[in-house]
């Protein structure tokens, strides 16, 4: 009788992480084979399957697929298929099947880490040889796999043995599809090669018994197509499930064989060891390198020694190569800066450059360096006095150009001002005029509220113009004090 995983340790089927791991320490101190000296044997295997129960549970993955098919795992009896069938599959066209395999993920078949019938290796073995079998035979089905030998295995296991019919294959891989599961002295390079190569299982079987609907000729073409689409989708659903267990059933056994744990640890000191060789080599090397090197004497072979003949040769390409090395080195070693000097200033390019030539702070500064340079020329005599002359010629030509405009500014402002005295006498005149005409039309009262009013609308006009007139001149002064920025700023109006 299979007993749940759940019950094994004690916990609900709900129990969280931390709940399993305390009830697998309750246990494992319970019936641990060191706690029960007196019943090792037993304490053993009920030790082993406690273990195994906690490894399926304590992975979510496993845990999840354990728990949607706890029912069939734990029955003892495949399922009968009478309930969907009307008629019995043979087992020769099915193989192995999913329900079929289910019953073995049983930690408890598995107590025995040894040889014996009843031991993990050929329990295991077996199962793995059914299924390789199964796949070769629905491959030559199709007309393939006809150089494999994976069924003769499986009958030389019905007739002379699990370990004699692995003695005989194991040797002969170019013969199997999947590899052997073997036994204990198993080499762990060749089971790592059987768990790589099982793990990407895909079957080839064509699960055809799945079909729901049964096929006839007399359907006409839409009714063909909608049983072929269910009865595909069926079958591709059974393909699935087998693919998942198969794996599922690789993972599980991986856990429990201790050949894989023994080799990865063996393997890995093997692994240290020849690092530590390797580092002591090396040490060896740099310690006595030196001393080694000297006492050994090397002998050129003929091929590595040169002719006299044509070392002359030889030095000449040599010259030129070096040569060739060194221009190409001084070209890509040239770094172009454009600079002035006179701004300190750099650029990235020459267009830069030539750009920055063009501004005014550059031909500020250069003249004003032109002049230093002048001045200091006369001065320690390098220069005649004749250029003295012409540098104040020069100063006093700026000097006579100043004054130049300085009188225009003059004239402009006389101007300015007559315009305005016009204007002031022009609107006297007008005020005259304006007074007798008032004192004629005196007389006529009817007309005296249009004279008020003409009155009133002549002095709205007079002063507008005023304003105008006003206005302009303070236009023209604010241009003139513009015009005469840092020379004449003196003046104001």
């Amino acid at each position: 009788m299979k007993t749940c995983y759940y019950e094994l340790l004690g916990v609900e089927t709900h129990a969280s992480d931390l709940e399993l791991k305390k009830a697998y320490r309750k246990k494992a101190l319970q019936y641990h084979p060191d706690k029960n000296p007196d019943n090792v044997e037993e304490a053993t295997q009920k030790f082993a399957v406690i273990r195994a129960a906690y490894e399926v549970l304590s992975d979510p993955q496993e845990r999840a697929w354990y728990d949607s098919h706890k029912e069939q795992i734990l029955n003892d009896t495949p399922p009968s298929t009478d309930d969907y069938y009307d008629y019995e599959v043979d087992a020769t066209v099915t193989g192995v099947t999913t329900d079929e395999l289910l019953l073995f993920f049983n930690s408890a078949l598995y107590t025995k880490i040894d040889n014996s019938a009843a031991g993990i290796y050929q329990i295991a073995g077996k199962i793995f040889a059914k299924l390789a079998k199964d796949e070769i035979l629905s491959g030559k089905r199709l007309g393939k796999f006809s150089e494999y030998q994976d069924d003769v295995f499986e009958q030389d296991i019905n007739s002379i043995g699990y370990l004699k019919a692995c003695d005989n294959f194991i040797n002969k891989t170019d013969k199997l599809l999947y590899p052997l599961f073997g036994y204990s002295p198993t080499d762990y390079e060749y089971l790592k090669h059987f768990y790589k190569t099982w793990s990407a299982f895909n079957t080839l079987k064509s699960f055809s018994w799945k079909d729901e609907y049964m096929y006839s000729k007399n359907y006409d073409r839409r009714t063909k197509r909608e049983v072929n689409r269910r009865n595909e989708k069926a079958r591709q659903q059974a393909r699935n499930e087998y693919n998942k267990t198969v794996k599922r059933f690789v993972v599980f056994i991986k856990k429990l064989d201790k050949r894989m744990k023994e080799g990865a640890k063996i393997a890995e000191e093997q692994r240290k060891l020849k690092e530590q060789q390797r580092k002591n080599e090396l040490n060896n090397r740099r310690k006595f390198g030196n001393d080694n090197n000297d006492e050994e004497k090397f002998h050129l072979q003929s091929w590595q020694t040169v002719k006299e003949e044509n070392w002359d040769e030889l030095e000449k390409v040599y010259d030129n190569f070096g040569e060739f090395e060194n221009s190409k080195n001084d070209k890509e070693g040239e770094v172009l800066i454009y600079e002035c000097f006179i701004c300190n200033k750099t650029f990235k390019s020459e267009k830069q450059l030539k750009n920055h030539i063009n501004t005014k702070l550059h031909k500020k500064n250069m003249e004003e360096i032109r002049k230093e340079m002048e001045e200091e020329n006369i001065t320690l005599g390098l220069d005649n006095l004749s250029d003295l002359e012409k540098f104040d010629s020069a100063d006093e030509s700026v000097k006579e150009k100043e004054d130049i405009d300085l009188q225009a500014l003059q004239a402009e402002l006389a101007e300015i001002e007559r315009k305005l005295a016009e204007s002031s006498s022009e609107d006297e005149s007008e005020d005259d005029n304006l007074n007798i005409e008032m004192d004629i039309e005196v007389e006529d009262v009817s007309s005296d509220e249009n004279v008020h009013v003409n009155t009133k609308n002549k002095k709205k006009r007079k002063r507008k113009k005023k304003q105008r007139l006003t206005q302009k001149q303070r236009n023209l002064n604010r241009s003139m004090i513009l015009k005469t920025n840092g020379v004449m700023s003196w003046m104001i109006f």
